[in-house]
């Protein structure tokens, strides 16, 4: 490791980077490896990156809820195929996107949704849903009907941190559920689901730290997770969707930082060889009181790996075997499949999507992407993936039981550096566990 180790203190003096924490290690913890780098912040550089350190963890945030979702489905709560608008009625009358009629000064076409969305779909990004900010289409739509329905950007304001959930990503589809692929809000509505379904059934829970039966009628997802995911790991409260409650969190928060430059049409970074400086850009604003279970979490990278590590283990006081073994079972249909594939083909949507090898097939579980074949990094077939906007990249490889996470707060997303320097971590921490097993020379 120690060669790796120089070559990214090289990169954050640099300023190739402002600073990074890595963890990793494997699920008899034999090998484990967590080490901080660079800055915390570039405005003051005095302040070194610690492993208290806070971060916005973007999209991380999307595996949590799939896990808490895949929870209300274990307790008969929820129904992984069946139709979401009986728990959401609001998604009931969302119509699908077509285009414009330039004709008649740019209206939306819409239609009628006609097939079933399920909550398979929605954990999948297969249900039509999409982000405003990245497809062209509901961009141009959200201009024309801007309710403040956007939680990132230069936008932001105490008006849009208090519009509900249901309504901020009530936006249209761009297709039926099942026959497409696109990165989505849909995991912000699962969270609703997770939610909604405990207040509507009000049914008992059993708390898996203590096997108490409780009665939850009220819980927001943020006192879900601290329950019911966080408090068996022993992280409760180290991981939030409100950071400026927890003094402990928001002391500790990390300032994101740009690489100079603007962003090309995929808003990936225009100038890959530029350095990091500061930004007073709000890329998500810390006051909302919304849990988004698509992109709201904050908190400290050893703490979001205390999840990973019960990932990689199948720790059953959070889901059973069989809900993990279909956790990393790939998910998607023929033409969904198509189109994520099709997408990666694109060097900086693959980098936006943790950088795989672009000639590996991908596919998608029940809480990130899974590679079908062998990557150059060692990592195994149906190994699962994912990240968060300000270049944070985690993995879980079951068959060979390790995970990690890289913990980055550098915008814009899929930047090429981070991703280089990731992968070159992840191909040296299996080059050390497979030494430790005496398989191959240490590096």
């Amino acid at each position: 490791m120690d060669l790796f180790n120089q070559t990214m203190e090289e990169a954050c003096h640099a300023r190739q980077i402002p600073g990074a924490v890595l963890v990793a290690g494997n699920r008899t913890g034999s090998f484990k490896y967590a080490r901080c780098f660079g800055a915390s912040s570039l405005e003051d550089e005095c302040r070194p990156m610690k492993m208290e350190s806070t971060m916005w963890m973007a999209s991380c945030t999307k595996l949590l809820t799939s896990i808490a979702v895949m929870q209300c489905v274990e307790k008969g709560l929820l129904v992984l195929d069946g139709d979401v608008t009986t728990v959401l009625p609001e998604v009931k009358e969302i119509p699908i996107l077509l285009g414009f009629d330039e004709n008649n000064g740019g209206e939306p076409i819409l239609k009628k949704r006609e097939k079933v969305m399920t909550l398979r779909h929605l954990l999948t990004h297969s249900s039509g849903m999409s982000y405003n900010i990245f497809n062209p289409l509901l961009k141009r739509y959200q201009a024309q009907h801007d309710n403040g329905k956007d939680n990132t950007g230069d936008k932001e304001s105490p008006r849009r941190n208090e519009i509900p959930i249901v309504k901020k990503y009530a936006y249209p589809l761009v297709f039926e559920p099942g026959e497409g692929w696109e990165y989505s809000v849909g995991l912000d509505w699962a969270g609703q689901m997770g939610k909604l379904s405990l207040l509507q059934l009000q049914v008992p829970l059993v708390q898996a730290s203590t096997n108490r039966v409780e009665r939850q009628t009220s819980l927001t997802l943020d006192q879900y997770f601290q329950t019911y995911i966080f408090t068996p790991l022993g992280i409760r409260d180290h991981l939030t969707f409100h950071p400026l409650d927890h003094p402990s969190v928001s002391a500790n928060l990390c300032k994101v930082s740009w690489r100079h430059g603007g962003v090309n049409k995929f808003g990936a970074t225009d100038n890959p060889t530029g350095v990091c400086e500061p930004t007073t850009r709000v890329f998500w604003d810390a006051r909302t009181r919304q849990d988004h279970g698509g992109s709201g979490i904050f908190g400290d990278v050893a703490s979001y790996f205390a999840v990973l590590e019960a990932v990689v283990k199948g720790d059953e006081q959070i889901l059973t075997a069989a809900t993990w073994k279909a956790m990393f079972t790939p998910q998607l249909e023929g033409p969904a499949r198509e189109k994520l594939n099709r997408l990666r083909r694109i060097e900086e949507i693959n980098n936006a999507f943790g950088a795989m090898d672009m000639d590996v097939t991908a596919d998608w579980g029940l809480g990130g992407i899974l590679n079908l074949s062998s990557l150059k990094s060692g990592r195994n077939p149906c190994s699962m993936a994912w990240g968060g906007y300000p270049n944070l990249t985690w993995w879980v490889d079951p068959t060979e039981g390790i995970a990690g996470i890289f913990g980055s707060q550098l915008c814009p997303p899929g930047d090429p550096q981070t991703k280089k320097l990731s992968r070159e971590w992840e191909r040296t921490c299996y080059a050390e566990e497979r030494a430790r097993r005496g398989e191959v020379s240490r590096l």
